[in-house]
This record gives C-alpha cells, sequence and structure tokens, in this order.
C-alpha cells in the first residue's frame, strides 16, 4: 500500500474510520504490495489474508565512491516542511548539541508550510550560524555526501526514500523507530534509532556518534551495503519474480 501525499498528508492524526475503510478494501484484492515488512505485518494483524509482498520500487540506483567529498555538514535532513516531520525537534536537538560542540553545523534541505516558522524558530536560538536552509533542490542526493550524519525526526514514516539514497551514498543514519525504518535500521550496524522527544539523550547521541569516526566509518559502508537492496537491478529481479505468474496466466 502506497498512499498519495496529497491525501495522507492532510491527515494529522489517528482515523479510526478511515482506516477500517482501507481495511475493508483491501480484503478484497487479489494482493497486495507494500514498501516494507512493518506496513505487512500491520496489514497481518488486521485480518488482511491475501498474499503480501515487501518489494520496493527502485528507490537507488547505484553511486560512485564518495569518500572524497567534503564533509561540510555534521548533520542533514532532507524533509517537507511541514508539522509530521518535526524538524522543531530537530533544531531543538541542534541546540543542544552546539552547546559542546559550537561549531557544529546542520543542512535542512526541504521547502513546505513551515519554512517561515522554522527559520524563525532558528533565528530565536541563535542558531543562524548553526543551521541552513538550502530549501527544495532538483537533485538533493548531491548534497547527501557534503555531511556526516543523515537525520530524521519524524513523527510517521513508511519507507523514507530521503534515508535510502544517503545510505546508499555512505551517508548513516538516525531515525526514530517509526514506520517501516526498521527494515532500514540495524541500530549501531547500518544506522542508530533515536527518540526525537527526549532532545538531551538524542544530543548526546550525535555527540557521540561525530566523535567516534572509525564507527561512523563502519557504519557508513555497512548502511552502503545495505542499501543496495533497494537498487534498480535488486528491485527490477524482485518484480520479474512477482510478474511471472501473471506472465504466465495470459500467455
Amino acid at each position: 500500500i502506497h498512499g498519495g501525499q496529497a491525501v495522507f498528508s492532510r491527515i494529522e492524526h489517528e482515523d479510526t474510520r478511515l482506516e477500517r475503510k482501507l481495511i475493508q478494501t483491501v480484503k478484497r484484492f487479489d494482493f497486495v504490495l507494500t514498501m516494507g515488512t512493518v506496513t505487512k505485518d500491520y496489514l497481518r494483524a488486521r485480518g488482511i489474508r491475501v498474499p503480501i509482498h515487501p518489494v520496493c520500487v527502485g528507490l537507488v540506483n547505484p553511486v560512485a565512491s564518495t569518500q572524497c567529498v567534503l564533509k561540510k555538514y555534521d548533520l542533514i535532513s532532507v524533509a517537507r516542511l511541514e508539522p509530521v516531520k518535526r524538524l522543531d525537534l530537530l533544531i531543538d536537538i541542534m541546540c543542544v548539541v552546539v552547546q559542546s560542540l559550537p561549531n557544529a553545523r546542520m543542512a535542512i534541505v526541504g521547502d513546505g508550510i513551515q519554512k517561515s516558522y522554522l527559520e524563525s524558530y532558528v533565528r530565536s536560538l541563535g542558531l543562524e550560524d548553526n543551521v541552513e536552509f538550502l530549501g527544495w533542490q532538483k537533485d538533493p542526493v548531491s548534497l547527501l555526501p557534503t555531511a556526516k550524519v543523515f537525520a530524521l525526526t519524524s513523527q510517521w514514516e513508511g519507507l523514507p526514500i530521503a534515508a535510502v539514497e544517503a545510505m546508499s551514498v555512505g551517508v548513516p543514519c538516525v531515525l526514530p523507530n517509526v514506520g517501516d525504518t526498521s527494515d532500514l535500521v540495524e541500530h549501531g550496524a547500518t544506522g542508530w534509532f533515536w527518540n526525537p522527544e527526549n532532545k538531551f539523550a538524542c544530543a548526546e547521541a550525535v555527540i557521540g556518534i561525530l566523535g567516534d569516526e572509525g564507527k561512523v566509518r563502519s557504519v557508513s559502508i555497512a548502511a552502503r551495503e545495505h542499501s543496495q537492496k533497494y537498487a534498480l537491478p535488486a528491485c527490477r529481479e524482485r518484480w520479474r519474480v512477482l510478474a511471472e505468474p501473471v506472465d504466465a496466466a495470459f500467455s
């Protein structure tokens, strides 16, 4: 199940009535494709018995090595500037980080309805030299290697494409354990989980991560390797296997 942003970005709170209708509709499907295994488990727990196949849509292409790219930022986030992304929490975390690392820098890539609010919030905290808003970018992937760590503080996610793209260029992620993010991150191995509501614990984690270059390097390598399961060649093969019964039925 892959919901369009035009519908689901407007739903700020759980809607049990809508959920029931969606489940009733899905029960009539012949099979279901999801982006991740957590979504599959969610559907199974709600009585969906048709075949469910977690399969992505080829999110990333294999890329050349980016190890020599200058690290301009300590943290980077690519997200819509909307309430559900909770970028105010990310700014709060950065505010604590700079108390220990005054030269730490973070880039926020994206646009949205909270742009003016977030920029004003950064100014109110005196973080203008630490937080840079880069706006909407046609090719945000090219900016990812300029940071040491990718961060999200979303209230909810599916399988975040920007995180997969970051991993594909060797930038490890710190993510909230929501939606299908557990398919991407094994804590301490291919990335890290955090609870964005606890800004002090998150800041302590970031300071520890940034201070351990060897660990960042090993997690970066593991993250990049793990991301290849979402690369076009791997996804093309999974789609081919799924399509074989359909091709046979019409041949």
